[in-house]
Order: structure tokens, then sequence, then C-alpha cells
């Protein structure tokens, strides 16, 4: 796809997010993309809910993992947040984070659903998991290298949380593409050994 095209294309992404989160359509929203939907389980099974703020990695976070600057610019007015409400607020997360993936991804909209909601369920995670490299090998349309670089090019640091979480967003990747998956470590030493493996 060449530049002029992947402009048009992104500016009509971003016109569709835009229309989505407005109330201006008769109180009816745009449609939303499948792999939001199918990416909006995934994110509910991996984050939990909580109904008031707790702390986490990210700082202080309510609903489904949702940072409460994103929740209140989406409708949170503080105190409990239902769990109704806390998945409206995942949704229009993830209506942004179908965005921000296209604007790095220009084949983004070409590519599989299931291999689009694992990339949103990362995205959601920290955008920073939408790397050069993944970015690269998602462009080439290398599918093996970039799952292994979906459940091995990431820094686990003290959490094996993480590393279970990506290991399952990688396996909905690579089974969009019938790409071999490699088995989830048990321990965080364990995902090491596997790194160190297929990193030399």
């Amino acid at each position: 796809m060449n530049n002029t095209k992947a402009y048009v294309m992104g500016k009509l992404v971003a016109l569709i997010i835009a229309l989505w989160n407005t109330t201006a359509m008769a109180h009816r929203a745009p449609p939303v993309p499948p792999a939001v939907k199918a990416s909006i389980r995934m994110v509910m099974e991996f984050e939990g809910y909580v109904a008031y703020p707790e702390q986490d990695r990210l700082g202080n976070t309510i609903g489904y993992g949702t940072t409460l600057v994103r929740a209140r610019k989406h409708g949170w007015k503080g105190g409990t947040c239902s769990r109704w409400l806390a998945k409206r607020i995942l949704q229009k997360c993830l209506m942004e984070e179908y965005a921000y993936v296209y604007s790095r991804i220009p084949t983004f909209w070409e590519m599989r659903t299931a291999a689009q909601a694992a990339l949103l369920s990362m995205s959601y995670n920290t955008r920073a998991l939408i790397g050069p490299k993944l970015v690269r090998y998602l462009g080439e349309g290398d599918w093996e290298k970039a799952y292994h670089e979906i459940v091995l090019g990431h820094n686990p640091r003290r959490k094996y949380g993480l590393v279970r979480r990506r290991f399952a967003e990688g396996r909905v990747f690579a089974n969009a593409y019938g790409v071999m998956v490699l088995a989830t470590p048990t321990s965080l030493r364990a995902f090491r050994s596997i790194k160190h493996k297929h990193r030399t």
C-alpha cells in the first residue's frame, strides 16, 4: 500500500473514531469493529474488574484496568464504577487503540480479526509493545517473527502474569495465521530460558 493510500485510510479511521465518540448522530454510534469486540473480551479476562480505584504498575486504575485519566475522559464521574460503565469505557479506549495501532501499522486493516484483537489488547496494556520490530515484521507479513516478538520481545521484570498475558495474546495471533506456538513458560526463569534460546 503506497503512502497516499495509507494516509487516506488513516484519516478515514480517525474520522470513524471521532464519529463513534460523539452523541450527535441521533444517539446512535457507528458499528464497533469486530476486532474491538473481540479485544474487549480478551482485556476483560486479563484485567479483571474493580469498582473502585486501585494502585497498579501504571498508577491508579479502575474498571477493567483503565487509568483514571482515561476513565474520566470517557464518562466516569468518580466514586464507584459499575460493570456496565467499565465495559463502556473499555470499549471507547479500545476504539482509540484501534486508531493508534492503525497509525503504526498501515496494513492493520488487512489483517485477520483475531490478530487485530491481540494487538489491540497489547496496545491497551501499553502502547510501547507495538514497537519498531513488531511493526516491521507485520508490515513484511512475517507472522512467525511477529509472533516471537509478541511473546519474547517484552520485559516482564518481576511480573509472571505479564508473561502469561503475552503468551495468551501471542497464541490468538499465531492461530490466526497457522503459526506454531511455544509452550507457555511456568515461571519467569523458564521464560528467560526460552527467550535466550530463541534470541541467540
